[in-house]
């Protein structure tokens, strides 16, 4: 794989994300991920907008029907468009340019079976607003998005050379998208771009496909800071927000890492998959490690792991992949790390 590094920070007066720099890429996959909040649909949507203008069609991916219609809404904010029927499926809307009759194909990755056939000719870009939820309310959305996600893929390839976008609002390196493409964590304010090559030998000869994939680690400006404060400063105390905001700053990102086996683990434990995770507390840092069954305060997934000082809470979920957001968690290693995911996800 060939894998090249650019550099680009936005000015200290950008206010929205402009990702022209990386589509510039001319990519087939582009995965731009940033703090939440600094603007990055707006860009994508004027993208699309753009091609329907241009003689173009494109289609706009959400998870599910009620993130579909928050999308569909935003678009019919702009007079240019009006919404149609879709045809041939419940779960989908269409927004025609009524200048051009070009169209803007809202689709929900949660239905990906309900694609299959689809044809949409002319298509230009397919965008994936949210690729990566903050957190995952569902264990089943975890394992099976990509592969649905690619099943919608393939289908609108079939006919069609578009380019992809993706966006997601929250750093999560360890996702499967960029877990299939080798994608491994680099620092803010750089655009990664990698040739992924695929290799197949069928009757002694050997079939060879490249994947050009460019992905920005986007580096908020302070004015981009200072929308975010005003949606999320009530989201903790000061030293809370600050190390939100320091989280996308940082230059390593590692979330392997052990602490000094010296310090005590605290007294909870989480129960997964049949093993016992818990943490060392330093520097206001969890330190995540797999460790032996303990009489201490036990977070539970399903009532059938209910026992002495066992408990379910639904909310702790959430505040783990908050703690991770925040850059509030390291782990032991991968297994750790994958396993700690899951419990969040269940």
């Amino acid at each position: 794989m060939i894998v090249k590094f650019y550099n680009h920070e936005y000015k200290k007066t950008d206010l929205f994300g402009d990702i022209s720099p990386l589509l510039s890429m001319q990519a087939d996959v582009s995965i731009v991920m940033s703090i939440k909040n600094v603007g990055k649909s707006y860009p994508a949507m004027k993208l699309c907008k753009k091609a329907t203008e241009s003689g173009k069609n494109c289609v706009w991916l959400r998870w599910c029907d009620s993130e579909m219609t928050i999308a569909r809404d935003e678009f019919l904010r702009d007079e240019t468009f009006k919404a149609d029927k879709m045809v041939g499926s419940k779960h989908g809307m269409v927004l025609r340019n009524v200048n051009t009759g070009f169209k803007i194909y809202i689709l929900g990755v949660k239905y990906a079976v309900n694609y299959k056939g689809i044809d949409i000719p002319n298509l230009a870009w397919i965008v994936y607003d949210e690729y990566i939820p903050e957190y995952y309310d569902v264990q089943t959305r975890r394992t099976t998005e990509f592969d649905k996600f690619m099943i919608i893929l393939t289908a609108l390839w079939r006919k069609n050379n578009p380019r992809v976008l993706l966006i997601g609002n929250t750093i999560d390196w360890y996702n499967p998208y960029l877990t299939a493409w080798k994608i491994v964590p680099f620092e803010a304010g750089k655009i990664r771009v990698s040739l992924y090559d695929i290799h197949v030998e069928s009757d002694d000869t050997e079939i060879n496909k490249t994947f050009k994939i460019a992905v920005e680690n986007m580096k908020p400006s302070p004015k981009m800071i200072e929308r975010v404060l005003a949606s999320e400063g009530l989201r903790g105390d000061n030293s809370l927000m600050q190390k939100y905001i320091e989280n996308y700053y940082k230059n390593q990102y590692s979330l392997t890492e052990s602490c000094d086996n010296k310090i005590k683990l605290e007294p909870i434990q989480l129960l997964i998959h049949g093993n016992y995770y818990s943490y060392r507390l330093k520097s206001e840092i969890m330190y995540w490690t797999k460790s032996t069954k303990r009489n201490v305060l036990t977070y539970v997934c399903n009532r059938s792991d209910i026992g002495p000082n066992s408990i379910i809470v639904k909310s702790f979920g959430q505040h783990l992949e908050q703690a991770i957001n925040l850059g509030l968690s390291k782990f032991a290693d991968g297994s750790v790390y994958n396993a700690i995911i899951d419990y969040c996800a269940e």
